[in-house]
Order: structure tokens, then sequence, then C-alpha cells
């Protein structure tokens, strides 16, 4: 004869089941939680659809479109371009007001910067860019992240040096374009956009002027391939930067928080948290395809910029590629419409449209295009007597007017 349960005995059964019905519970919880954040996690751990063999290919290639042959050279006299005081409201009104003749319809009105209103400081400025053209100087900063002189320094200087010209193949014009073109075909990304502004803008200025058309102005027509190359080096730029940030000790950590590696350095760690070794081989197959496709269409900003936009609109699970993004389409666009409206204010200068009429409508309105040795080749040393490289009538000290 057995015994019938107590109530006590109840309890403690009911109570093992509902322990056991609760750790299940948690159990299932647990792994359904795991499987969730693997699903969302695993593609910012995976790799590249690529091949390393292609990924390597691809990069490589986009490195030489970014490549600069010859190397560059220092920016010479351009480098104590940002010391000078150039500015004044009245300097600045002006070159808003050739900055707004870039949307007027037919021939602008643009006032002409006579001498006795130029400041000593601006004077030291373009006896710079002057003696930069002469001395076959350059424009290498100390880093490809850092552009000396600053862009917006450039940008002021060579509006009111356009302004202030007084014929269309004089050595201040010439100087001038000179510096625009090798801002299209030698600088990076923001250099490049400056330089097709400057172009663009030069032109404005020969239309004003009733001038025609010089070869130096016609070399200075923004270029697809131009563009292209300046992005490509702004890529690159940002991959070596952080490559070179890159840890390569055994160890990480500081002090007494110190541990030794627990994988090899050519293993991807979770979401490239060690080394970054994941993120950048995920940037270099990104933008190595990118470049790949953009390459074929190196001839019209549209198609370019066409074959960007799938890039952009489904970027890959890289923290590094959609934080770093160089928004290539859209800088492809504003690039066309820059191209477009200086080919239009070209086509209406006496000696382009005669030029455009021989070529037989070839929708190239402007020469072959020319070596992207852009620096003048002129010297690459200063004048005798001058070792410092520094322009007549300007000392290394100079800063204030």
């Amino acid at each position: 004869m057995t015994d019938d349960p107590t109530p006590a005995d109840d309890g403690k059964r009911r109570g093992r089941v509902l322990a056991r019905g609760v750790a299940i519970g948690l159990a299932v919880a647990v792994l359904g939680a795991a499987a969730v954040l693997l699903v969302r996690l695993g593609p910012w751990i995976a790799g590249p659809d690529a091949s390393e063999a292609e990924v390597a290919r691809r990069w490589s290639a986009a490195r030489e479109r970014g490549s600069l042959d010859p190397p560059p050279r220092p920016p010479g006299p351009l480098a104590g371009l940002d010391a000078e005081r150039v500015g004044g409201r009245g300097l600045e009104l002006l070159t808003d007001g050739l900055a707004d003749a870039r949307d007027a319809e037919g021939t602008p009105e643009i006032p002409r910067l006579l001498d006795r209103e130029v400041t000593p400081g601006l004077r030291r400025a373009l006896a710079r860019v002057e003696a930069w053209h002469v001395r076959g100087h350059g424009l290498a900063g100390p880093d490809c992240m850092r552009a000396v002189p600053s862009p917006l320094r450039v940008l002021f200087v060579v509006r009111l040096a356009l302004l202030s010209a007084e014929a269309p193949d004089g050595d201040r014009m010439e100087a001038t374009l000179a510096l625009v073109r090798a801002l299209q075909r030698r600088g990076n990304l923001v250099q490049a956009s400056v330089g097709d502004i400057l172009a663009l803008e030069a032109a404005l200025v020969f239309d004003a002027r009733g001038w025609p058309a010089t070869e130096a102005l016609r070399a200075v027509r923004p270029r697809p391939a131009a563009f292209l190359s300046a992005l490509a080096r702004d890529a690159v730029c940002v991959e070596s930067t952080l490559d070179d940030a890159i840890p390569r000790s055994d160890s990480v950590g500081f002090g007494w928080f110190r541990f030794d590696r627990p994988w090899d350095a050519s293993e991807w760690p979770p979401l490239g948290l060690y080394h970054l070794e994941r993120e950048l081989t995920m940037y270099r197959a990104h933008y190595g395809a990118l470049f790949e496709a953009a390459a074929a269409h190196d001839d019209d900003y549209g198609a370019m910029a066409a074959a960007m936009e799938p890039f952009e609109a489904d970027p890959p699970h890289s923290v590094l590629v959609r934080a770093m993004s160089l928004g290539t389409a859209s800088r492809a666009r504003d690039a066309g419409r820059t191209a477009a409206a200086f080919d239009a204010r070209l086509a209406a200068l006496p000696e382009t449209r005669e030029g455009a009429e021989d070529a037989g409508g070839s929708d190239d309105a402007g020469p072959p295009e020319p070596s992207d040795d852009t620096e003048p080749s002129g010297a690459g040393e200063a004048p005798p007597g001058d070792p410092s490289g520094q322009p007549p009538g300007v000392s290394g000290s100079v800063r204030a007017d």
C-alpha cells in the first residue's frame, strides 16, 4: 500500500516542472537570439564576394589610375599662400560676383579688378602664383590628407587673378590657368573640383572681356578621366593612411593592459576590430570594383555616374566603407554639369566656334588631351641670384600687409 502524495509533494513536483519549463524557455530564447544575431551579424563578419586575387588586381588598377607621373613636386612659392593676407570686404564681394556669374544667361557682366585696387598682400600672392609657374613647382603637400596651400585659399586668389588679368595671353593669365590645370590633373578630389570651377570661371571672364579662346584656356577643359583619377587618389589616400595606422606588434593594449595577439595578423577578426584587416579588405574590394566599372566610361560623366550608382545604392556590410563614403555618383554628376557649362561658354568664344566647325562637330570641343605633366617644365630651379625659391619681392617671413 502506497502513501498518497501530500500537498507538499505536489508543490515540489509542480516547482520542478515549472523550473524545467523556465530553463527550456530561456534556452530557446538564448538560442533564438543567438541565431538572429548571427544572421544579422554574419554579413558584417564575412569577407568580400570576390577572390583575394581579384580584389588585389582591381585595387592595383585603382592605385595605378591615381598615380602621378612624374612624381609630384613641392609647391615652392605657393606654400606661403595661406600666410598672405589677401582679403578685404571689397575683394570678397568681387569674388562672390564671379561665382554668381556662373548662373548668368548670355554674356555676363564681370567687373575688372584694377591695378590700383590690388592690395599689397594680394600683389604678393599673385607674385607667388607667377613664380610657381615660372620655376616649375608642383602641388605636393606634406601628406595625401593635407593640401598646401589650402584649396579655399587657392580658389580666392585665382578668382582675383582672373579678375585682375589684363590680357588673355599675359603672364598672369598664363600662370593662373597653369595652376588651374595642375589642380585638375594632379590634385586630390577637392583640388580637382576647385580646378573645374575655376576653369568655368576663367571661361566666364574670357566671355565677359570679349577675348578669344587661347590654347591655355582650352587645356583646362574639365575631363571625366581626370575627375576619375582624382577620385582614385582620394580613395587610395584613405586606404594607405589607415593601413599605415594598423598596429603591427605582437601585442596590443597599453601599460599593464597588454595581451598577446590571439590570432595571426593575416586572419580577419570579428567586425574588423583588430588590425582592421577585414575592413580594409572590404574597402579595397568595394572601390576596386567601383573604379573598374567606372573606367569603362571615363569619357562620359553621365555614364560614369550611372556605373557608380549601384555601388552607392547597395554598399557592402563594412563600417569603414559606409563611414568613408566618397559620394562618387553625385560628385560625377556635379562635375559633368560644370564641364557642360564650360563647354557652352567656350563655344561662345570666336576661335572656339571656328575650331568646332573644323572638327566636324565633335563632342570634344577641346584640344587633344595633353600630357598629365601639368607642372611647368620651363625651369624647376630658381633664377640665378635667387636661390630662395620665393617670388620677386617676397621674403620668407612676409605675412601681413
